[in-house]
């Protein structure tokens, strides 16, 4: 009877009385463990059951949770999973862009806007979709850091120089995006063209200058030259990117030549150092040199220009002398055997007197003025009393030299 009862309840569509339950009912502690999840399904199928009013049976079998299902209640349901399912698809359509970054929204697959940073919106894919792109992100690539090849040991990426030499050249490439739009679909792979574009560059440097140049150029130089040639590359191909600057890492020949490469440049240090003391000295010794010379030089002009000077002089004097010989001829002899007399005589230290003859000698004169020394006065009087060759005659006062020129220029 209580069956039926019960099943009279739920054919007016009320819902069955529940019993009571016990307040120690470990269903009703929820302080200490979490909801039982049979117990909501349930719960959730009762009231399904309650909303629709199902009679008992009617429709399909019960299900696995102990109620009756029916077509209403099945599209009901799935009404709701679409829903949910649209709803999250909706929300999908929600991007966030940070501080430094900018989203390129493509519309099937063609860009048609750029969202600055913030809380955006788009339609859910597949109609629209973002690509993030960082601007503010610094990247950088290294040139001439490849393996080198086994056979050769050359590095893979090496160039060559003016000379037809082999050369490496590392440095680094550091870029930043500038057009999000153009970085994205201008090329399939930026980064593979930045490369091409430093490694071209750095053949065209090391293209134009010889080994020796090329290892002693200052790095500024060269990553000046490099940084002017990747960056018009860049700006010619227009993917989007800006050059930032070139990192020289260092210039270098490959290994299997390298002990030689340094024999070398230590010879060539050497040579240079040699070369800086030969002209050290070359800077000290050759001024000393050229004021010698130009002291000797001028001692030679006025020792030419005296001798000169005094050969006219002699010159004038002997035509002078011989115009009075040929008016006077005996007495210009005369006087010109006196003169010739007294400058023989006069350098001589020796006086000659005639025998029997009282004369003052004059003061000795210096010893420099002859080789032998003077006479004492002991030598001189015992030379007194030898008696005087014939051809030694006094020497001629000043008084009867210049009576005789004076005769002899009248």
């Amino acid at each position: 009877m209580h069956s039926d009862r019960a099943a009279g309840a739920s054919r007016d569509g009320r819902e069955p009385r529940r019993m009571a339950q016990s307040p120690h009912d470990p269903r009703n502690d929820k302080r200490g463990s979490p909801p039982d999840l049979d117990e909501l399904w349930r719960d959730f199928n009762r009231r399904l059951n309650g909303l629709f009013k199902r009679r008992r049976g009617f429709g399909p079998p019960r299900g696995p949770g102990g109620f009756q299902t029916s077509p209403q209640g099945f599209a009901v349901a799935l009404s709701l999973v679409a829903l949910a399912l649209v709803l999250a698809w909706i929300g999908s359509g929600f991007f966030v862009v940070r501080d430094g970054e900018r989203a390129v929204v493509t519309h099937f697959g063609r860009a048609t806007a750029i969202a600055h940073p913030g809380l955006h919106w788009r339609l859910p894919y597949p109609i629209d979709d973002e690509r993030i792109v960082d601007l503010g992100q610094l990247r950088s690539i290294d040139v001439g850091s490849g393996p080198d090849v086994a056979a050769a040991g050359v590095p893979a990426d090496a160039a060559l120089t003016a000379d037809q030499a082999i050369v490496n050249l590392r440095f680094g490439v550091q870029y930043r995006v500038t057009d999000p739009v153009a970085y994205l679909y201008a090329q399939r792979d930026p980064a593979a063209l930045v490369r091409d574009a430093a490694a071209d560059a750095r053949r065209a440097v090391l293209g134009g200058m010889t080994l020796k140049q090329a290892l002693s150029a200052p790095q500024d130089r060269l990553a000046d030259a490099l940084r002017k040639r990747i960056g018009a590359a860049l700006e010619r191909a227009h993917i989007g990117v800006a050059l930032v600057d070139v990192t020289l890492k260092g210039v270098r020949v490959p290994n299997a030549v390298q002990a030689a490469f340094d024999d070398e440049q230590k010879a060539q240090q050497q040579r240079e150092a040699l070369q800086r003391d030969a002209k050290a000295y070359a800077a000290d010794v050759v001024p000393r040199a050229q004021v010698q010379a130009a002291q000797m030089v001028e001692r030679a002009q006025v020792y030419a220009q005296r001798v000169v000077t005094q050969a006219q002089g002699d010159s004038a004097r002997f035509d002078l002398v011989l115009k009075q010989y040929r008016k006077a001829p005996e007495v210009t002899r005369e006087a010109l055997y006196l003169q010739t007399m007294q400058d023989i005589l006069g350098r001589v230290t020796k006086v000659v007197v005639p025998h029997g003859s009282v004369i003052q000698l004059p003061a000795p004169k210096p010893a420099a003025t002859s080789a032998e020394p003077a006479a004492p006065p002991a030598s001189a009087a015992s030379a007194a009393s030898a008696p005087a060759p014939a051809a030694s005659l006094p020497r001629p006062s000043d008084s009867l030299r210049d009576s005789l020129r004076e005769r002899a220029f009248r």
